[in-house]
């Protein structure tokens, strides 16, 4: 595991993580049977942006202890360029009033360095598995390149008969500033901390008692 220059990766639905490695075969459609990973541009105009690995298997992320972190000392962080988020948004602001955008959001990044990207990008791996929040991993790496992070969102739920999904960000136009005010998405969270931090918690059934040992109503 992670013996490979490219892999990737994506914790299921049931806590486990889905494992393949290349070298992957690019497809413009994911295969009937088997496992593919979907990875796109931003503008998402990738013809073929389905990857098919060599090989793979179910981790369990109990597995990932057999792998050391990284110890070593903490990242500098470099602050991003104010000056690069203000061309954004000036050019943002000029296309919307030009009529080319209707929303959209700028983005700066923050850059550091570090000695030994090999045991840092396990090590960021480790930890994403071991997150106990409402999170989904996910990485991929093929040479030099490689990315991972931990997303709240539920892209999509499948069964026999339906389909869930749970979008936690996005904007809105401000035509629709009321839908927004009145979205609920952030007190779920809010409602996660505090019940994470409670030693008890108990749930209303609105069953009749039985005050009988070993009767349920």
């Amino acid at each position: 595991m992670f013996n490979t220059r490219s892999y990737a990766l994506i914790k299921n639905s049931e806590g486990n993580l889905v494992y393949g490695e290349g070298p992957f075969t690019i497809c413009d459609e994911p295969p009937s049977s088997g496992v593919s990973f979907y990875l796109n541009n931003y503008d998402l105009t990738k013809n073929e942006p389905w990857l098919v690995p060599s090989s793979w298997r179910i981790i369990n992320r109990n597995d990932l202890t057999e792998i050391e972190e990284d110890n070593s000392k903490k990242l500098s962080w470099k602050d991003p360029s104010i000056l690069s988020f203000e061309k954004q948004f000036n050019d943002i602001k000029h296309s919307i009033n030009e009529g080319g955008l209707k929303k959209t959001v700028p983005v700066v990044t923050s850059n550091a360095e570090h000695e030994d990207l090999e045991s840092l990008f396990k090590s960021l791996i480790i930890k994403g598995a071991n997150n106990e929040g409402p999170s989904y991993l996910y990485a991929f790496r093929n040479e030099n390149k490689a990315f991972v992070g931990l997303s709240p969102e539920v892209l999509f739920e499948m069964d026999k008969t339906s389909i869930r999904t749970m979008a936690l960000a996005g904007t809105s136009a401000e035509t629709n500033i009321s839908d927004f005010i009145i979205d609920k998405k952030e007190d779920i969270l809010e409602a996660y901390r505090y019940l994470k931090k409670q030693k008890i918690i108990g749930f209303d059934t609105e069953s009749k008692p039985t005050f009988k040992k070993g009767v349920t109503s």
